[in-house]
């Protein structure tokens, strides 16, 4: 039996900006940060509601996550973005990050979607958006997965990339000049 194909849904056109900016009007004041920080990061939904400050090495500008979804632990390297986020955080006794539950975070993100006119996006849609992001940077197939944790480049590839063509264009136009 033939295999279904995978999810290709991503932020498209403004939609990253509009979704942002219904974030930061949002009630909930951790919802911006935590749309932004799994766009710069590619971080799994579970690994962001369970990272706490002992999770940073703030020297080296990494977080450490554990118990991930395929079992291994990983240090994950911060953007300047991803790392300023976690500066603005308010520290909490508990130490987490992002305090919220799944439900939680899908009524939030249900909202912030509707609000800025965004239909058929998943929370999970942000990593592939993520990924697509990294590569459109520039960084290297082992390097994205250092990022996302993907232990299979086929699997990275095949359902967590989704390049905008109109941004290839852009790259094959500066090829002439």
């Amino acid at each position: 039996e033939k295999e279904s194909k995978p999810r290709n849904r991503r932020l498209v056109d403004d939609e990253q900006t509009r979704l942002i900016e219904a974030c930061a009007i949002s009630d909930n004041r951790y919802l911006k940060s935590m749309v932004q920080f799994s766009i710069e990061t590619a971080i799994r939904q579970g690994e962001l509601l369970k990272l706490t400050l002992k999770q940073i090495n703030w020297t080296d500008r990494t977080m450490n996550l554990t118990d991930t979804k395929n079992g291994d632990d990983r240090v994950v390297p911060l953007s300047e973005k991803a790392y300023l986020i976690l500066k603005s955080r308010i520290t909490r006794i508990d130490g987490r990050i992002f305090p919220m539950t799944k439900d939680s975070l899908k009524f939030w993100f249900k909202q912030a979607k509707r609000r800025a006119k965004i239909k058929d996006l998943r929370w999970h849609d942000l990593r592939r958006h993520a990924c697509s992001l990294l590569f459109e940077k520039g960084l290297s197939v082992p390097e994205v997965q250092v990022l996302s944790g993907h232990l299979d480049p086929r699997v990275l590839l095949d359902t967590y990339t989704k390049l905008d063509p109109k941004k290839i264009v852009k790259k094959l136009a500066r090829e002439v000049t």
